[in-house]
């Protein structure tokens, strides 16, 4: 038996969504029934039980679901910290006031762009930005701490300093990411609207992202999927994490606890640096924050590089060495 803790738990309750972004890796099957209230409320009653302080919400949209508000504020009662992932669009008066019922700690929504344009251009409905960005106000004024984030795409990687200054004149907090992914369906049409490496380090010194390089004995090759946290889909499935597609087994056949002491689990919790038969020896794995998912979907091989990740580190290594030859020659 380990001592590992579930202390967070990512839970996708529907995969229906009223946006058709075009980059979206969810991808749901009509044929399998999502979670119902009945089966979600032991699922949290088992969570609390182990430990678990913290549940996302995600989808999909989660305000399509009927009971959502049932299903949240169960997790609420329970004495969860609640992190609400949502587009917004569906969010009014109403509905702002039975999110902030909640108490969430954040509520998060993607924008794509500051120009409205091209914003529903990327998720193929007309006024999804005007409503998202009303989202945020009624949110705003109910006092709630709103996150609005931006996956940096080819198509609009120009927009990354006016969707920063929106979210500052909004007054929220602002994320970002870079990392178009594969689609659950195994299609990788999404990667055509990732940036390539010459926009990538374009992206990088145009923008003064902050780049950190590792100390050479630092081993952060391997993240914490599993570890203290667990991703569960609309189906029950339950992985080790959001980016990892190694699936560990489903709660309508096996107890949460059981897959959480599970040997696949394990498995992958016990997976060292020195296991990545390339990447130990590489000579920009200080630069490098490698995915074991990304490596095993898109390269068929969680051990081996990840083609991805090494062009990332490689590009932020060409970005950061003439800063520190710069440095050594002031001194």
């Amino acid at each position: 038996m380990n001592n590992y803790i579930c202390l967070l738990a990512h839970w996708d309750l529907t995969y229906k969504c009223n946006l058709r972004c075009r980059h979206c890796y969810a991808q749901g099957e009509k044929s399998r029934e999502e979670v119902s209230y009945v089966k979600a409320k032991s699922i949290i009653d088992e969570l609390k039980e182990m430990g678990c302080l913290y549940l996302v919400f995600s989808g999909g949209e989660i305000l399509l679901r009927a009971d959502f508000f049932d299903i949240a504020s169960y997790a609420r009662k329970q004495g969860f910290a609640l992190r609400l992932l949502t587009n917004g669009t569906l969010i009014d008066e109403t509905t702002s006031k039975r999110i902030a019922s909640l108490y969430p700690l954040t509520v998060e929504m993607s924008i794509y762009a500051a120009d409205k344009s091209l914003h529903d251009t990327i998720t193929s409905v007309i006024g999804s930005f005007d409503r998202t960005i009303d989202a945020v106000a009624l949110l705003k004024k109910r006092n709630l701490r709103v996150i609005l984030k931006f996956l940096v795409m080819q198509d609009n990687v120009k927009e990354f300093r006016a969707v920063k200054s929106l979210a500052e004149n909004l007054g929220v907090d602002f994320l970002f990411d870079f990392c178009v992914v594969t689609s659950d369906s195994g299609s990788d049409t999404p990667l055509k609207y990732r940036l390539n490496r010459v926009q990538l380090k374009d992206f990088f010194i145009s923008n003064g992202i902050p780049l950190l390089e590792r100390e050479a004995q630092e081993e952060a090759l391997l993240c914490s999927a599993g570890l203290n946290n667990i991703f569960i889909t609309p189906y029950l499935d339950v992985y080790p994490c959001i980016g990892i597609k190694y699936k560990i087994g489903n709660l309508w056949e096996t107890s949460l606890r059981e897959l959480w002491h599970s040997a696949k689990l394990n498995f992958i919790r016990e997976i060292q640096t020195s296991d990545l038969y390339k990447c130990a020896q590489c000579e920009v794995r200080q630069f490098c924050s490698r995915c074991l998912g990304i490596a095993m979907i898109e390269d068929g091989d969680m051990f081996g590089p990840s083609s991805f990740d090494c062009a990332v580190a490689a590009v932020k290594k060409e970005v950061l060495e003439p800063k520190k030859e710069m440095v050594a020659d002031e001194k």
